[in-house]
């Protein structure tokens, strides 16, 4: 969903998601649909 939407994603952010727990991946979820940029999806 983040490649379609935002385009290419870094490998650090790849493996970010794959080590994220389900709280995580949930408000990473929430945050896509109004992101602009990896960035805005993956800031703390």
């Amino acid at each position: 969903m983040i490649r379609c939407r935002l385009g290419e994603i870094p490998d650090l952010v790849s493996a970010k998601v794959n080590a994220a727990d389900m709280e995580l991946l949930e408000i990473w979820s929430d945050r896509i649909l109004d992101a602009k940029s990896v960035e805005d999806v993956f800031s703390d």
